[in-house]
């Protein structure tokens, strides 16, 4: 049968980001982290919501006129870890 898995995640957190030198600095990330799951099919329907600290780890670098690009490694969940590599733009 068909079965329908739904997953939502909403964190808020903090970073402390210290700069280095060249442009680049390193941060660290806590906060918290709500995932929401539920799945159902064929007569079953199952919700789990849980939520854990959230904490990681970047570096970014500052390519000037405001843009500047990250690189993070997080931890949203217990068995869950997230890498990923973004670009901001300051206003």
């Amino acid at each position: 049968g068909n079965f329908d898995l739904t997953e939502k995640q909403v964190a808020l957190s903090a970073i402390a980001s210290m700069p280095l030198n060249n442009g680049f600095s390193v941060y660290g990330r806590l906060g918290a982290n709500r995932l929401a799951e539920e799945i159902s099919g064929n007569g079953f329907a199952h919700k789990h919501h849980d939520t854990k600290v959230l904490y990681g780890i970047g570096a970014s670098y500052d390519f000037g006129n405001k843009l500047s690009g990250r690189l993070e490694l997080q931890k949203p969940a217990g068995s869950l870890t997230n890498l990923s590599a973004g670009i901001s733009y300051a206003f």
